[in-house]
């Protein structure tokens, strides 16, 4: 038995061995076949790209995460899609391991569809050309431009190397991920009215005006409407003194990137007043300047109407009477004259009432959404309320309560304690038309 043991102790360990042994010898041979091993994106600091038909050729440089051609910010997930294609270019089946002129030419090096240049910093790491395609159109075939072995290339990871430069232009207002921003700040006319950070919860504070909490759906339905609009035409710098003085500067700090994203609005197109000047550009952190060659000048499409040319502080501001998580409701209860309930989730997340009327399910998420979502008008000087109408009390996680009671005393006013809350008629049907359902 001991033999079978110290038999078996030593198959897994050769088991275990040769797993490990076979992972290393895979990504060994992966990197050798690379024409750059070893290399990250992060490390690469410029590309060229020279194409043979239609005909181009561009540089994209790299400032922190983000890419630019000309000074042309590109769209993110097109340039790491690029970015990576090139820097994984790998050999898949030798054709000559050392070709003549002659046969170089067969396989379309003397006139190749694509060079392709990397730089690590300011070390060129070598040319690679890409010559015909091979007939199953799958691959090209590949080869240092300084000569030697070609070998086959696969091609179905460089689709974007078949765009032509414009169509790799971020065409957004103002390019960032919600979910990505640190810090986001509005300055009109040269004045910063606010400033906001978020935490670690995903939610936003207000930095500036000092206290306060931010509506993350609101800050996140605003940042997106600054990705919506989109750059109609992007301009030469000759046409900057055109543009006039700065209206409303939106500033963001993302997590990825030690630069902050600049888009400034200025002056409506005298001809065309639907159209408004811009820019944008990368700010750096010592000098705050824009960072050299990432300066964008464009005209864009803003409805005069708009908020985005006037916003306030009003906008962001955290409205809701109640903020809760729905995942940690754990009871709830609910005083109407005439009517009550008073219920709790089971260990299956499913509602069982404990006394008043029964209610479905739906309903009572229903109401529980209605809550999350209401949102004050004004906060109130009252401290005396008239009777209650109505009065939900919901119990999270850990035993804490969250009591809210409601007056009607020509407007519905919403009661936190002491605290009263002018809620629009529109508000308050909705909340009641909710409750009747229960």
């Amino acid at each position: 038995q001991l033999f079978l043991l110290i038999a078996v102790m030593g198959l897994g360990s050769f088991y275990a061995w040769s797993k490990v042994h076979k992972l290393e010898t895979t990504e060994k041979e992966y990197q050798e076949a690379r024409y750059y091993p070893e290399l990250t994106e992060e490390q690469v600091s410029k590309i060229k790209v020279v194409s043979k038909e239609p005909a181009y050729e561009y540089e994209l440089v790299s400032h922190g995460d983000e890419w630019f051609i000309d000074s042309h910010l590109l769209n993110i997930e097109k340039a790491h899609q690029l970015v990576s294609s090139i820097i994984e270019l790998n050999k898949e089946r030798e054709m000559d391991p050392a070709p003549t002129p002659e046969r170089e030419k067969e396989f379309g090096m003397d006139e190749p569809s694509y060079q392709l240049t990397v730089w690590k910093e300011s070390e060129d790491l070598g040319t690679v050309k890409l010559g015909d395609r091979v007939p199953d159109y799958n691959h090209f075939y590949g080869q240092w431009a300084k000569g030697g072995d070609i070998w086959t290339v696969p091609a179905y990871t460089l689709s974007v190397l078949e765009e032509e430069p414009k169509a790799l232009t971020e065409a957004a207002l103002l390019p960032v991920q919600a979910t990505s921003v640190k810090t986001f700040s509005v300055v009109k006319a040269g004045e910063k009215i606010l400033e906001l950070k978020q935490n670690d919860d995903d939610t936003f504070a207000f930095v500036e005006p000092k206290g306060g909490r931010a509506d993350e759906s609101r800050v996140s339905k605003f940042l997106n409407k600054l990705k919506d609009l989109k750059v109609g035409r992007f301009l030469g710098p000759e046409e900057e003194t055109a543009m006039g003085e700065t209206v409303v500067a939106y500033e963001a700090k993302l997590g990825y990137s030690k630069y902050r994203r600049i888009t400034e609005l200025k002056q409506r197109v005298a001809v065309k007043p639907e159209l408004v000047y811009g820019r944008r550009y990368l700010e750096d952190p010592e000098t705050k300047e824009p960072v050299e060659n990432t300066l964008e000048r464009f005209v864009v499409e803003i409805p005069e109407s708009s908020d985005v040319m006037n916003p306030e502080v009003a906008m962001f501001q955290d409205r809701r009477v109640l903020v809760f998580d729905m995942d940690k409701v754990k009871g709830l209860e609910v005083k109407e004259v005439g009517k009550t309930y008073n219920g709790a989730k089971n260990v299956m997340g499913k509602w069982e009432t404990k006394s008043g009327s029964d209610a479905s399910e739906e309903s009572l998420n229903g109401l529980l959404w209605v809550l999350k979502d209401l949102r004050y008008e004004d906060i109130l000087d009252k401290k005396e309320k008239s009777p209650e109408r109505l009065s939900l009390t919901l119990t999270l996680d850990g035993g804490e309560k969250l009591e809210l009671s409601f007056t009607d005393e020509g407007d519905p006013v919403a009661w936190r304690g002491t605290k009263g809350y002018k809620i629009s008629t529109n508000s308050w049907d909705t909340l009641t038309d909710a409750v009747a359902k229960i």
